[in-house]
């Protein structure tokens, strides 16, 4: 999801062919940073949370040389990230029904 002072744009489904988790990240990751200038002008920064994925040595060599700026997101600060928000909504737009363990 695409988050921005000028709005959202919304979820969309894709198909990937990647080998490796790295891989599969990085073919949906080049298709959404096609709208990042469109949405933000030139200047935007990608930001993604700490998963091992994002921090696999393809990813990072991926966004240094696309000339990616990144947002640092410290480790384990779901709260900092604004889709976590997200979950919650989708929760009760979407009916889920969730149960506490006791």
């Amino acid at each position: 999801m695409d988050i921005t002072a000028a709005g959202t744009r919304p979820l969309e489904s894709q198909e990937v062919q990647g080998e490796t988790p790295e891989e599969e990240m990085l073919e949906v990751t080049t298709v959404e940073l096609h709208s990042g200038p469109h949405l933000c002008g030139n200047d935007w920064v990608f930001q993604q949370d700490n998963a091992a994925v994002h921090n696999a040595r393809l990813a990072k060599d991926f966004f240094q040389e696309n000339n990616i700026t990144l947002l640092d997101h410290p480790a384990w600060s779901p709260d900092l990230n604004p889709i976590e928000n997200i979950w919650g909504w989708i929760v009760v737009v979407l009916k889920i029904p969730c149960f506490k363990a006791f």
